[in-house]
Order: C-alpha cells, then sequence, then structure tokens
C-alpha cells in the first residue's frame, strides 16, 4: 500500500501573521541597519587630532563625551589635571562648569514657571523681599523671560557688583551674567532656601549628577582639576554659589542634563520645546532661547552652551532632532576654541550629512 504524505497547509490567520510581521520587518530594516552602523562608528579615530591640538594649545586636560539621545556612544579623557603632578583626567574629573551654571539655572527656574509661582512675563521685582536693583529707570520691567534670552538690559558682571540698567529690557540682545545673579535673588526668596539646596533639589539630584554642585565640596576636591594659563598650572579655587558660573560638574554629568533636554522628565515637553526655540538673535544664524543658544543651520538646529571661566573652557552642542551630541570640557584657558573646533568636527563627520556641514569659521562661539 503507497504511503500517502500529508501536506501541511497554513490556515488563512496564520499566513496573514507571517505576511504582517514580513513586512514589519522589511518597514524596519533601514532603521535596524542604520542603528548598527552607528554602533560600529569608531570615534576613537578623533583621538590623535586632539592630542595634537592640545599639544600645540597647551591644554593640559580634556573630557569627551558623545551620544545620542538616551545612548553614550563614545567617553574618553585626555591629559592631565595638574601640568605638576601629572595626574591623568578620567571620566570622574571635575571642572568649573562655568556659564553651564546658567542652563541648569534657567531650567530650574522653568520648573517654577511650571509650578505657578513664577511668571515668563511678571516683572522679576514683584517676586523680591527687597529690591535688588537700585531705583533707576526699567528697574521695575525686568521679567524672567528676558533674563533667559539675554535682553535685559543688565551688564555681563556675574557676581552682581553692577547693577545698572543699559538699555530698554527687550530691546537687545546683550549676553548678560549679572542677569543671572538676579535671577538667583529672586529663587531664593520665592523658595525660602538658600540656592545651592534649591539646586540641588530641582536639577542635580534628580538628574542624577552626584559629582555636580554649586558650591565646592571637600569631599569631592580629590577629583578637581586645577585650570591652567598657557600651561601654568593655578590652584583650586572655592567660589561663592552663583548662578551665572559657580557649578562644579563632570563631563558624564553635563550629558545627563543635555539628555534630560532630549527627553524631559522634569517638566512637560512644550516647556523643552519652547526653551529650545530662538527669540533673540546674537548673530547670523545663531539666536538664543531661554538659557541656551540656538544654532540654525541648513541640516538641523542644534542647542549649545559655553563655558569659559578663563582657566576653564567647555562647549556643549546637541542636535535638536537627532539628539546627537557631545559634551568637552577642559582645564586650559585656550580649551575654548579647541572645544569648539572640536564639536563642530564631530558634527560634521558623524552626524550632519555631507552638504549639510557647519562652517567652522563661521560658528566659532566667541562671545
Amino acid at each position: 500500500m503507497k504511503k500517502r504524505h500529508r501536506r501541511f497547509v497554513l490556515k488563512r490567520p496564520f499566513r496573514l501573521m507571517l505576511i504582517l510581521l514580513l513586512i514589519t520587518f522589511l518597514s524596519l530594516a533601514p532603521t535596524l541597519v542604520s542603528l548598527l552602523a552607528v554602533e560600529e562608528t569608531d570615534y576613537s579615530v578623533l583621538d590623535v587630532s586632539i592630542i595634537t591640538e592640545m599639544q600645540q594649545h597647551r591644554v593640559p586636560g580634556l573630557s569627551l563625551v558623545i551620544f545620542k539621545d538616551q545612548k553614550i556612544f563614545y567617553s574618553k579623557s585626555y591629559g592631565v589635571k595638574n601640568s605638576q603632578t601629572g595626574e591623568p583626567v578620567d571620566s570622574a574629573t571635575i571642572f568649573q562648569g562655568a556659564s553651564f551654571s546658567k542652563t541648569l539655572t534657567a531650567y530650574a527656574a522653568l520648573i517654577l514657571v511650571e509650578r505657578g509661582v513664577l511668571s515668563l512675563d511678571e516683572p522679576l521685582q514683584k517676586y523680591l523681599k527687597k529690591p535688588y536693583l537700585p531705583k533707576q529707570r526699567y528697574d521695575d520691567r525686568i521679567t524672567l523671560r528676558m533674563i533667559l534670552n539675554h535682553t535685559s538690559g543688565l551688564s555681563n558682571d556675574s557676581d552682581g557688583k553692577d547693577r545698572q540698567i543699559y538699555f530698554r529690557p527687550g530691546a537687545l540682545f546683550s549676553y548678560s551674567g549679572a542677569g543671572f545673579r538676579y535671577l538667583q535673588q529672586v529663587i531664593e526668596d520665592l523658595t525660602e532656601i538658600s540656592f545651592t539646596e534649591f539646586m540641588d533639589q530641582a536639577i542635580i539630584k534628580p538628574l542624577g549628577m552626584g559629582s555636580s554642585s554649586f558650591v565646592f565640596m571637600d569631599e569631592l576636591a580629590h577629583l578637581m582639576a586645577n585650570g591652567h594659563e598657557a600651561g601654568k598650572v593655578f590652584p583650586i579655587t572655592k567660589k561663592k554659589a552663583n548662578a551665572a558660573y559657580s557649578l562644579l560638574t563632570t563631563a558624564a554629568d553635563m550629558t545627563k542634563f543635555n539628555q534630560e533636554l532630549c527627553r524631559p522628565t522634569l517638566v512637560k515637553p512644550e516647556t523643552v520645546a519652547q526653551m529650545l526655540t530662538p527669540e533673540s538673535k546674537w548673530k547670523e544664524d545663531i539666536f538664543w532661547g531661554l538659557g541656551m543658544g540656538i544654532l540654525k543651520t541648513p541640516g538641523e538646529d542644534f542647542f549649545w552652551h559655553w563655558g569659559n571661566n578663563y582657566y576653564y573652557c567647555s562647549l556643549m552642542l546637541t542636535g535638536k532632532d537627532s539628539k546627537f551630541g557631545t559634551v568637552i570640557m577642559t582645564n586650559g584657558n585656550t580649551g575654548m576654541w579647541l572645544a569648539g573646533r572640536l564639536a563642530v568636527k564631530i558634527m560634521n563627520e558623524f552626524c550632519l550629512e555631507p552638504g549639510n556641514e557647519l562652517n567652522q569659521d563661521k560658528f566659532d562661539f566667541v562671545i
């Protein structure tokens, strides 16, 4: 008797399921290939040029992070914390963040806005327990929005000694550290706690920025990099809390902050979108939003900020859409030039499409 072979026939529901799975796979294939390509990118090709530039410009130490959204692609440290001792920079090395301070302060102020205790467009004077600015023309006109987009009319005296208003608030862009020192007083009066304590509660602890502080911490002193001028080492100084410049931080911690801006957890996405919308123009294609610089390019807009306390120079730059970014921190007075060129190089080589590259000479990030 001839043995009959049974045919296996897929029932219609199973055939439909396989077809749907095949369609899904084909639709995701380009994304999967793209992700694999990113994973295989060799960022170490940057190392030789970084080391060469550090030597040429006498920048003793540098810390670099390259990331996309919530993923770290490359983290590397170069050079030394102290040119005399030769102690190497590593991922835990703390630098003076300088004006990176302003970005965290701006974000904290927007948290208060969301809580309904502070307004973007009400005069800040109404929130003070006593006047901060001397009586003068326009002293009752300055708002939070004007502080954050640098149109307050106040000077760049970050210590707050110069409290004169130099032009009608809101009229034009003029980078102002004095404005953020004013904002610090507003925050302290509103919250009734020290600025440092508020920043710890609002930003630093929630984001897990464990190596960051607006005041010097003895327990982290051994992690600090010394500042340098032309290769000469200078002692580490203890600064009072200042919303404009006193942040001590690492490249890794500042990456966490940039990642927060990519996918906000402390404020609504709409608030970050407003923060990263151009409000005041600095120069061609470079604007300020609410506490962040905005760089407009043919390929993509970037949000960015510098940090420059003379002996410590740093830069962070992130694509608004791609969420591809970098944080670069140095401990040399010539580090800003190096950080700026390196950030642009990273974007041109690893983020932007050919033909949409940043012009290095145009976007020099020098105030």
